[in-house]
């Protein structure tokens, strides 16, 4: 977990916390992560996710290659 809230970034920041996704019984899914605003995002923004190399597996594995997405909020 620690590694993932490291490799995480969102841009323009806005301050939150990382946790797994949960099933319907509420046991953590290891291979999903959820990130929880602490406010509201800004309407009409870009945002652009990015998840760095420096997040491991459950074995401890680095990430080989970085991954990033965006989206926009609306009104």
């Amino acid at each position: 977990r620690s590694s993932v809230q490291t490799a995480f970034s969102i841009s323009p920041p806005i301050a939150g916390s990382i946790d797994y996704a949960r099933d319907y019984y509420g046991v953590e899914i290891l291979d999903q992560i959820v990130f929880s605003p602490s406010s509201s995002l800004l309407p009409n923004t870009k945002y652009t996710v990015s998840i760095s190399t420096a997040a491991r597996d459950i074995n401890g594995i680095d990430m080989k290659t970085p991954h990033s997405f965006s989206f926009v909020t609306r009104q």
